[in-house]
């Protein structure tokens, strides 16, 4: 499995310096952000919760909030939505990549602000990454495999969720001021 795993990590690599190479890079103070694209990956359904709560944390700020959570768990019954897009792992290819219609709808809808709360990376979050029609990508120290705009070191933290880490984005993003 670890030999897959690296496998599927060299073809990501190799795609993502074609297609993200041509990406401009904007940064933005949190007042400027509107629509948000929130990454995030549980373990099993009863963990939904969680995700709902983080998309409210941001739906409170008025802002727009589409959700791409990946269901680590095999049976998974969690249906997507115009605004939760569930990706399971029924859903991948061989290769670990999503849907062509998951890419569709993050590849052509305009987002000011990606913020990935995963602290590991996954290889169908790591292809929503390089689809991801935005200028402004946040993540964790731990999730190398992307080039972040944003990143929040996190490696020395003890016991951190994903609250927390989105809870320290809108943080540090509003103490920011755009020039």
């Amino acid at each position: 499995m670890q030999f897959c795993k690296k496998i599927n990590l060299y073809i990501f690599n190799q795609r993502k310096k074609i297609i993200i190479k041509n990406r401009k890079k904007k940064f933005l103070n949190y007042n400027e952000i509107k629509n948000c694209l929130l990454l995030c990956s549980i373990s099993n359904d009863s963990d939904f919760a969680n995700v709902l709560k983080l998309k409210n944390l941001l739906i409170s700020d008025n802002k727009n909030v589409t959700t791409v959570c990946y269901v680590k768990h095999k049976k998974s019954t969690l249906k997507s939505d115009n605004q939760v897009i569930i990706i399971k792992r029924e859903d991948l290819s061989f290769w670990g990549n999503i849907p062509e219609n998951v890419v569709n709808q993050i590849y052509n809808h305009k987002f000011d602000v990606v913020f990935d709360v995963t602290q590991k990376s996954s290889i169908p979050l790591l292809y929503t990454l390089i689809f991801a029609n935005s200028a402004f990508f946040c993540g964790t120290s731990e999730n190398r495999n992307f080039n972040f705009d944003f990143i929040l070191e996190t490696s020395e933290l003890q016991s951190i969720n994903d609250i927390y880490i989105l809870e320290q984005f809108v943080f540090y993003l509003k103490s920011i001021n755009s020039k």
